[in-house]
């Protein structure tokens, strides 16, 4: 018997090459199979006699292939035909370049045969039809057949015989406490059965009541967690209480070069009531790009230092982490209170320093990279921990901070510039309460967007040229590294393609994600001076550096992309007191595809593209950026499936209620450990 969790190359039929194709598409065990989801389906028609058969017609029938058969040669093809026959009638099927097929049919064997009949004079034809080992119990009724998202190399029914065979294996595996709460107390159709009818349904219905239990699972199953993580965080943990000292704060903001939006100081009242309680504070800022985050950062840190007090924020890059570092040394440059910077890739000896200064105290707010979090990292009074999205921690990492804050838990600032639509945030990040900073500060230039067809990429890459021999610098981002097809453009292709062409002589990098750590911030580092003009990129740069000389960004094949990731791509630029564009190209003809790179035309703001994201695309393409850290959802869809989230909501809350009882403390763990699961997926 069969687990979910084994490896895919467990599998009868899956060797070596077959299990590389399908890691490909994420598939490493059984579960990633079950869980790879049809995107499609395709209505099969029972077998039915070949004298049935209409002209022009798919159809399906149940026949034998005579053992005889022919090939000839014309105009380079070579046709094969071969006979195949039933009581009724007789239907020849011609395949085009596939001479194998003339001898891989037996004789006396039933197959089915599915294809588009054509009258050729007296006789009937399928060309090219699909065929397969006729089964009584598939093919003599209708029925919807899978269409998987693919790889090369591997065929829709290589998937399908996959699927098959692991359903036919680890049905017992379903049958937990999880499994008899959805369908005992809440209807369902069992996990097992859910499973089944995603990829095989029978009909409609079934295929309607196979997605209303995987999607429930998914709501059900974040809710559970994020509301047990919340109520473990605040059940009997204290902060360490900062008494904010509003006139050293005031004092603090009164120096800086511009006044806080009334916004920012909403957020700002929510945080210091935070840090002034008893209980330790866990919230998430979010604010567009260009929203003013880090002043916010900057003040919370101002209030546990004037309160005596040590604080460390920490950024995804050491060339994040650097600028951070000017920009709050400027910021505090008026006050005493004391700062350090902490990265990997200082020397041992610059490192030891620092580690001293935070150990005595004489560090007030340390800036760095995931070094902060290292063993050997201790501070003498650590109150305030503030880290962007993609250091977003989980309960077990916050209890492992309580050591470095001498036993009580530092308060938690997450600062995140992902959109999540507003009606969403809070139901989704449920461990954390969720301030949101709205517009943008006075002086932020808009930047203009255009969608363009590729037909245009001679100019745009002129226009490019010439802001780089003017002195700006330009992003262009592509969808793939390497290997694209389909009329995409890949970073490595396009960037050999353009220093020898519109851009030779202008100084341009390559940056992607195979690249190691340090060549990456080493590039970055290039850009962020100057040195490099334009820089060819995958979405690497998409949360980054703040380069105020960079005005233009171009985003090839940008139908590739969700909304809320091309807006983040689009804040890369407009960041300084120059005209900025972001310019879209696309051949797309599809007019969902149209409308969702339109509104990103027509707006600036990031809250509403999400939402319109979410509606057009599903939760996939806005919460399937797993570096961000958010729920991954596969099959659910917060705001199209609102009626399942309700209810899997009422659920959750009916199981959190009871978890001092065995039966909900086991759903509870179940809930935990497939959370767990999705979150060491995204680190």
């Amino acid at each position: 018997m069969k687990r979910l969790s084994d490896s895919i190359s467990s599998l009868k039929g899956v060797g070596p090459k077959k299990a590389s194709l399908l890691h490909r598409l994420g598939i490493l065990t059984l579960e990633d199979a079950l869980n790879h989801f049809p995107r499609d389906y395709e209505e099969i028609k029972a077998a039915k006699p070949i004298e049935a058969v209409v002209d022009g017609e798919i159809s399906s029938v149940c026949a034998i292939f005579e053992g005889s058969s022919r090939t000839k040669r014309a105009k380079g093809l070579t046709v094969t035909y071969v006979k195949a026959y039933d009581d009724t009638g007789l239907l020849e099927c011609v395949w085009f370049n596939q001479p194998y097929r003339a001898t891989l049919y037996k004789p006396d064997i039933p197959y089915f045969i599915r294809g588009k009949a054509t009258r050729k004079g007296k006789i009937l034809q399928m060309q090219n039809p699909t065929v397969e080992s006729y089964d009584p119990r598939i093919h003599s009724v209708d029925r919807l057949l899978p269409i998987y998202p693919l790889t090369r190399g591997l065929t829709q029914n290589d998937l399908r015989n996959v699927i098959h065979t692991i359903l036919d294996s680890i049905e017992r595996e379903y049958i937990d406490a999880f499994d008899r709460l959805a369908t005992e107390e809440y209807g369902l159709i069992s996990k097992a059965s859910a499973y089944k009818l995603i990829h095989f349904p029978d009909n409609l219905e079934s295929l309607r009541l196979a997605r209303k239990r995987l999607k429930f699972d998914e709501f059900f199953t974040m809710l559970v967690s994020a509301g047990y993580q919340r109520k473990a965080l605040r059940s009997g943990i204290t902060g360490k209480r900062i008494s904010v000292d509003n006139i050293r704060v005031a004092e603090f903001l009164d120096n800086l070069p511009f006044k806080l939006t009334e916004s920012q100081q909403k957020v700002l009242t929510d945080i210091y009531a935070d840090l002034s309680g008893e209980k330790v504070m866990n919230r998430l800022i979010q604010g567009d790009v260009g929203s003013g985050k880090t002043v916010i950062a900057a003040a919370a840190m101002c209030a546990s230092a004037a309160s005596g007090h040590q604080s460390a924020m920490m950024v995804p890059t050491e060339i994040l982490a650097r600028q951070h570092m000017e920009t709050m040394s400027r910021m505090f440059e008026k006050t005493n209170i004391r700062l350090s910077l902490l990265t990997g890739r200082m020397s041992n000896a610059e490192k030891s320093l620092v580690k001293r200064s935070i150990a005595e105290g004489t560090t007030d707010i340390v800036i760095g990279t995931h070094a902060v979090l290292q063993q050997d990292v201790l501070f003498k009074d650590l109150a305030l921990v503030i880290t962007d999205e993609q250091h977003r921690f989980g309960v077990r990492q916050r209890m492992l901070l309580r050591s470095k804050g001498e036993g009580t838990m530092p308060h938690f600032l997450v600062m995140s510039a992902t959109p999540i639509p507003r009606t969403l945030a809070q139901a989704l990040y449920g461990d954390l309460d969720v301030s949101i900073l709205e517009g943008k500060p006075p002086g932020r230039m808009p930047v203009k967007t255009h969608l363009i067809p590729s037909s245009l990429r001679d100019r745009l890459y002129n226009f490019i040229r010439n802001r780089a021999l003017g002195g700006e610098q330009a992003y262009i981002v592509c969808p793939q590294i390497e290997n694209a097809s389909d009329g995409m453009k890949s970073a490595e292709e396009l960037y050999a393609e353009l220093t020898k062409t519109h851009l030779k002589g202008i100084t341009t990098g390559l940056i992607h994600g195979r690249l190691d750590p340090d060549e990456k911030e080493k590039i970055m580092e290039r850009f962020a001076k100057g040195q490099i003009k334009v820089l060819v990129s995958t979405t690497v740069i998409e949360v980054g550096i703040n380069v105020p000389n960079a005005t233009v960004i171009a985003i090839e094949n940008a139908e590739r992309f969700g909304l809320a990731q091309l807006h983040q791509l689009r804040g890369r630029v407009g960041r300084g007191d120059k005209p900025s564009y972001c310019i879209l190209i696309s051949d797309a003809k599809d007019e969902t595809t149209k409308a969702r790179l339109m509104a990103l035309v027509r707006t600036n703001d990031g809250f509403d593209l999400a939402e319109k994201d979410l509606q057009l695309r599903g939760p996939g393409d806005l919460y399937g950026i797993r570096q961000h850290g958010l729920p991954q959802f596969t099959i659910a869809n917060p705001l199209m499936n609102m009626d399942i989230f309700t209810f899997a909501q009422k659920a959750a809350k009916e199981v959190l209620e009871k978890a001092d009882q065995a039966g909900c403390r086991k759903i509870i763990e179940i809930c935990l450990e497939k959370h767990n699961k999705l979150a060491a997926m995204s680190d």
